[in-house]
Parts: structure tokens; C-alpha cells; sequence
């Protein structure tokens, strides 16, 4: 859960798509407490319609409205193989 596959190709040539995933803080934020069983049957014997009605992507959707931060960059630099910078969520 949380991951997504990114092309890097433009960055390092390589043209597989690399899998990347969302920080566990990030993801329960946006999606909420998500269950193994998102698309099955819970511990409890409901299955996840009954649990919420909203689909997993439209609660995401619906929390970015509720997710702050703050994305703080170094200046451009001649190198692009470093670069320092911090995202906060919250």
C-alpha cells in the first residue's frame, strides 16, 4: 500500500519505472487507518464497503484538503546529484 512507480529517466537514463512509497505519516493522514483487507473482508467479518462507503481514493482526495506543511529548499545549484531540502506534514 502506498506506493507508486516513477520513471527516473529523464534524471539518471535508467528506464525502468522504480517503485516509491508514501511515508507511513503521510499515507495514514490522507487515507486514514487502512486495512489489509481494504478490498476484502475485515477480522470482524464486514467487508470494507460496509466499514466506509467512500472509496480509498476519494478519502485520499478529500484529506489533502486537511494536510499542512512546509517545503523548505536550498538555492539552485550547478551539481543535481546533491541537494538538500526537508518537507514537513502535519
Amino acid at each position: 500500500e502506498g506506493g507508486c512507480y516513477v520513471s527516473t529517466a529523464n534524471l539518471d537514463g535508467e528506464t525502468n519505472l522504480k517503485i516509491k512509497y508514501a511515508a507511513a505519516s503521510t499515507q495514514s493522514k490522507l487515507c486514514g487507518q487502512v486495512s489489509d483487507a481494504e478490498s476484502d473482508t475485515s477480522a470482524d467479518g464486514q467487508h470494507a464497503a460496509e466499514q466506509d462507503p467512500m472509496p480509498l481514493l476519494d478519502r485520499t482526495v478529500a484529506g489533502l484538503g486537511t494536510l499542512g506543511g512546509a517545503v523548505r529548499a536550498e538555492a539552485p545549484q550547478k551539481s543535481i546529484h546533491n541537494f538538500t531540502g526537508t518537507i514537513r506534514v502535519g
